[in-house]
């Protein structure tokens, strides 16, 4: 079973979006600045641990000349400096070329600092701390010099935790996610807007939507909803003139009816009460013609045209429609003729088949007693065409454009006539539609002819006979 997804705000969701990337942009700018100060922190440190050398080297020219003259030709001996005037961090060692250590700091260690001895930078450890040690042999080379720094990682990651680090962190936070919910909901206040003015509106109340300074992104979105409420707005208006006009239309033979069911009552006369409830048969007859052809244009009017249209098959079409109207042109006397040169037409098959049986019935109601109908379907280049043809009165052409009205019927009624001025109406409703065009001519059978053109919309179906005749007595 389907089951709806929940609903979902999209005022959070983008307030979470910009959060969210404004944190990774503030951990990705902020991963970015600690390693460049640690890179900038590490180029600064070799550069004092090679300053270092360099003055240690500059200031030990006294020391090495007393260590000397206590060794006196013999091996030299280690002399540590008794007043270290360096940071307990900084350690140092000199050592000559035979291997020999000659003089070193307080804190120094009597191994050297840098075991291989080798020119450069380098990561050394010693009594469980990291070192970062410099090695440098000045000219000519008689002696070797190595200082060192004692590596303090976790102060460098407790000064980045500083409770001041932390505050400016969150307060930075805050006024991002501040800044982004006022951002959004400004953003956001037409969608509030046109929720405000859809609440508030009468159910009757179907005028087109406005917001002012609505975003371009809105605009379809709006402009939909309105087409959609001035479709509904007409569809009412005709709903509204539909259920007044039927009511109007329906007073009549019921009113017609009540008298005639009076009067038939209160006759004695057996011939003339007979001749009365056949009036009431026809009454009869009349309004529940009447009411069919109101509920075909309802369904028209109401159905959904693109969930029903499909490729007809006018062969089988014309067939069911001669077996339908059998029992009509037995009554009448005359001749049904059906060809299908164009053997498919793409359409909605109830319309259709609702066009052709009121045009045919229009053509028996109005036509001479055994008389002949001709219904063809022909493709005439970008159109197919629908005709009926019959050989009653006509319609004179100045009348031809009115009597697609409502409720209009002209002075032309054959013997069989039962019209209520609906069957033109309906058949232009086919045709609007479906976007085909509906036009009155003279019939070369003496008559009127009814032309339908409607629009290709798929390509032709080639199957199927060129032509097809059905003959009805």
């Amino acid at each position: 079973m389907f089951e709806p997804s929940r609903p979902w705000s999209l005022r959070r969701r983008l307030l979470g979006t910009a959060l969210g990337v404004a944190l990774l942009a503030w951990l990705v700018g902020g991963t970015v600045t600690v390693l460049a100060a640690r890179d900038i922190n590490a180029r600064l440190r070799d550069s004092r641990l090679q300053q270092l050398a360099e003055t240690v080297w500059a200031f030990a020219d006294h020391e090495l000349a007393e260590v000397k003259a206590e060794a006196q030709g013999n091996s030299l001996t280690v002399h540590t400096e008794k007043h270290g005037a360096l940071d307990q961090r900084y350690h140092y060692q000199i050592w000559s070329a035979a291997g020999e250590l000659v003089l070193r700091s307080p804190e120094a260690p009597d191994a050297p600092l840098v075991p291989t001895r080798g020119p450069g930078f380098h990561f050394v450890e010693h009594g469980g701390e990291q070192l970062r040690s410099f090695v440098m042999r000045p000219p000519p080379g008689e002696l070797e010099i190595q200082v060192a720094e004692v590596l303090d990682t976790q102060g460098e990651l407790l000064s980045m935790l500083h409770p001041g680090a932390l505050l400016a962190i969150g307060l930075s936070l805050l006024a991002v996610g501040a800044s982004a919910g006022w951002l959004v909901v400004r953003t956001l206040r037409p969608v509030s807007e046109v929720e405000r003015e859809l609440l508030a509106r009468h159910p009757n109340d179907l005028r087109p939507l406005a917001v002012a300074e609505g975003p371009r992104e809105l605009q379809p979105m709006l402009g939909a909803l309105n087409r959609l409420l001035e479709r509904t707005a007409a569809r009412l208006s005709r709903e509204r003139g539909f259920t007044a006009v039927a009511a109007h239309e329906l007073r009549t033979p019921l009113a017609a009816l009540r008298m005639q069911a009076q009067v038939a009552s209160r006759e004695a006369d057996p011939e003339r009460q007979s001749r009365q409830l056949g009036s009431l048969l026809a009454s009869v007859d009349r309004c529940d013609h009447l009411l069919d052809q109101l509920l075909t244009l309802a369904r028209l009017e109401h159905d959904d045209p693109a969930l029903a249209t499909t490729t007809l098959d006018l062969h089988k079409l014309f067939n069911e429609l001669r077996t339908e109207m059998q029992p009509a042109l037995e009554r009448w006397g005359g001749t049904l003729v059906m060809e299908a040169e164009a053997p498919t037409l793409q359409a909605r098959a109830f319309a259709v088949q609702t066009l052709l049986r009121n045009l045919i019935a229009n053509a028996i109601a109005y036509g001479a007693p055994g008389g002949q109908v001709q219904v063809r379907s022909s493709r005439e280049g970008a159109v197919t065409v629908l005709t009926v043809d019959d050989n009653g009165p006509g319609i004179p052409e100045a009348d031809r454009e009115r009597v697609f009205e409502r409720y209009v019927r002209l002075d032309r009624r054959g013997p069989t006539s039962t019209g209520v001025g609906l069957g033109l109406s309906i058949v232009r409703a086919v045709a609007e539609e479906h976007g085909a065009q509906v036009q009155l001519q003279d019939s070369p059978l003496g008559g009127l002819r009814v032309r339908v053109s409607f629009p290709l919309v798929s390509s032709p179906d080639k199957a199927g006979p060129a032509d097809s005749r059905a003959r009805a007595p």
